[in-house]
């Protein structure tokens, strides 16, 4: 169980991540890869891949999350995955 400083800190990470991914996202480039945007994300202390895949389930159908591969449901490091941006307008 998280303390409620932990708590508090991570939500405040997890904004300040929401902020750059968006910035990303809304930079003009029509395809970002997921790596890219790990990377970004991993910036911020307490931040997870979870946080990162929630976010981008949340932001669509402004984007399209293309995964490499079959069967697979979540976009993971080093697998071609692809963020498509469809509708930039949307994102904030």
């Amino acid at each position: 169980m998280k303390s409620r400083k932990v708590a508090d800190l991570h939500q405040r990470y997890v904004r300040c991540m929401r902020e750059n991914i968006i910035k990303v996202l809304s930079s003009g480039k029509s395809v970002v890869t997921y790596d890219e945007l790990y990377s970004e994300a991993m910036e911020f202390p307490l931040v997870t891949p979870t946080d990162l895949e929630e976010l981008l389930r949340a932001l669509e159908p402004n984007i399209q999350i293309q995964l490499e591969g079959p069967r697979r449901k979540k976009p993971l490091l080093f697998h071609n995955d692809r963020i498509v941006v469809l509708n930039p307008m949307g994102l904030n």
